[in-house]
Protein backbone atom coordinates (compact mmCIF):
# COMPACT_ATOMS: atom_id res chain seq x y z
CA UNK A 1 0.00 0.00 0.00
CA UNK A 2 1.23 3.26 -0.64
CA UNK A 3 2.10 5.91 1.29
CA UNK A 4 0.33 9.74 1.25
CA UNK A 5 2.74 11.54 2.20
CA UNK A 6 0.48 14.96 2.47
CA UNK A 7 -2.53 13.12 4.26
CA UNK A 8 0.51 11.78 6.72
CA UNK A 9 1.72 15.05 7.11
CA UNK A 10 -1.98 17.00 7.25
CA UNK A 11 -2.64 14.15 10.53
CA UNK A 12 -0.14 16.69 12.38
CA UNK A 13 -2.31 19.40 11.62
CA UNK A 14 -4.95 19.05 14.65
CA UNK A 15 -7.40 21.32 15.93
CA UNK A 16 -4.92 22.29 18.84
CA UNK A 17 -2.27 22.98 16.09
CA UNK A 18 -3.93 25.16 14.17
CA UNK A 19 -5.48 27.35 16.96
CA UNK A 20 -2.16 27.98 18.33
CA UNK A 21 -0.89 28.65 14.72
CA UNK A 22 -4.18 30.87 13.77
CA UNK A 23 -2.99 33.05 17.48
CA UNK A 24 0.31 33.47 16.43
CA UNK A 25 0.24 34.68 13.23
CA UNK A 26 -3.59 36.64 13.92
CA UNK A 27 -5.62 35.16 11.71
CA UNK A 28 -8.95 33.03 11.91
CA UNK A 29 -9.02 29.00 12.57
CA UNK A 30 -10.58 28.87 9.00
CA UNK A 31 -8.60 30.97 6.89
CA UNK A 32 -5.44 29.51 8.78
CA UNK A 33 -6.58 25.88 8.00
CA UNK A 34 -7.20 27.11 4.46
CA UNK A 35 -3.65 28.05 4.30
CA UNK A 36 -1.86 24.85 6.15
CA UNK A 37 -3.49 23.08 3.82
CA UNK A 38 -2.10 24.59 0.71
CA UNK A 39 1.38 24.79 2.44
CA UNK A 40 1.64 21.10 3.26
CA UNK A 41 1.39 19.58 -0.47
CA UNK A 42 3.62 22.61 -1.13
CA UNK A 43 6.24 21.65 1.16
CA UNK A 44 6.45 17.91 0.45
CA UNK A 45 6.26 18.66 -3.02
CA UNK A 46 9.33 21.08 -2.38
CA UNK A 47 11.45 18.15 -0.09
CA UNK A 48 10.67 15.69 -3.16
CA UNK A 49 12.39 17.86 -5.51
CA UNK A 50 14.92 18.66 -3.57
CA UNK A 51 15.92 15.01 -2.84
CA UNK A 52 15.38 13.69 -6.04
CA UNK A 53 18.77 14.78 -6.76
CA UNK A 54 22.46 13.50 -4.99
CA UNK A 55 23.39 17.02 -4.03
CA UNK A 56 19.69 18.19 -2.64
CA UNK A 57 19.43 14.67 -0.86
CA UNK A 58 23.14 15.85 0.58
CA UNK A 59 21.32 19.41 1.43
CA UNK A 60 18.69 18.03 3.12
CA UNK A 61 20.72 15.57 4.99
CA UNK A 62 23.19 18.24 6.19
CA UNK A 63 20.38 20.77 7.10
CA UNK A 64 18.89 18.01 9.63
CA UNK A 65 22.31 16.75 11.16
CA UNK A 66 22.97 20.47 11.68
CA UNK A 67 19.30 20.91 13.32
CA UNK A 68 20.05 17.77 15.45
CA UNK A 69 16.43 17.31 14.38
CA UNK A 70 15.47 13.57 15.98
CA UNK A 71 11.76 14.03 14.72
CA UNK A 72 10.29 15.48 18.65
CA UNK A 73 8.90 18.55 16.68
CA UNK A 74 6.19 16.61 15.98
CA UNK A 75 5.33 15.44 19.14
CA UNK A 76 4.08 18.78 19.86
CA UNK A 77 3.95 20.99 16.94
CA UNK A 78 1.67 23.28 19.02
CA UNK A 79 4.74 24.37 21.01
CA UNK A 80 6.52 26.02 18.03
CA UNK A 81 3.59 28.09 18.01
CA UNK A 82 3.51 29.33 21.63
CA UNK A 83 6.25 31.93 20.89
CA UNK A 84 9.45 32.09 23.27
CA UNK A 85 12.71 30.39 22.92
CA UNK A 86 11.29 27.02 21.25
CA UNK A 87 9.60 29.59 18.66
CA UNK A 88 12.53 31.80 18.22
CA UNK A 89 14.90 28.61 17.63
CA UNK A 90 12.79 27.42 15.03
CA UNK A 91 13.03 30.82 13.23
CA UNK A 92 16.54 31.14 13.51
CA UNK A 93 17.36 27.38 12.48
CA UNK A 94 14.87 27.91 9.28
CA UNK A 95 16.65 31.59 7.83
CA UNK A 96 19.63 29.87 8.01
CA UNK A 97 18.31 27.83 4.92
CA UNK A 98 17.39 30.10 2.55
CA UNK A 99 17.50 28.00 -0.46
CA UNK A 100 14.80 25.75 1.05
CA UNK A 101 12.14 29.18 1.58
CA UNK A 102 9.26 29.66 -0.14
CA UNK A 103 10.14 32.83 -1.49
CA UNK A 104 13.63 31.03 -2.73
CA UNK A 105 11.95 28.24 -4.51
CA UNK A 106 9.47 31.54 -6.10
CA UNK A 107 12.27 33.17 -7.14
CA UNK A 108 13.52 29.88 -9.34
CA UNK A 109 10.17 29.76 -11.01
CA UNK A 110 9.00 32.78 -11.70
CA UNK A 111 8.49 32.95 -15.62
CA UNK A 112 8.67 29.30 -16.12
CA UNK A 113 4.70 28.89 -15.59
CA UNK A 114 5.67 26.21 -13.08
CA UNK A 115 3.28 27.15 -9.68
CA UNK A 116 4.40 26.25 -6.68
CA UNK A 117 0.77 26.51 -5.23
CA UNK A 118 -0.92 28.48 -2.46
CA UNK A 119 -4.33 29.32 -0.84
CA UNK A 120 -6.49 32.34 -1.86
Amino acid sequence: MAVNLVELAKEYLTPDVLQKAASFVGESEPATRKAMNGIVPTLVAALANQASTTGGAEKLSRMLDGAKYDGTALNNLGSLFAGGETTQKVITQGQGYPEFSVRQQDRRTRGSGRKLGGCS
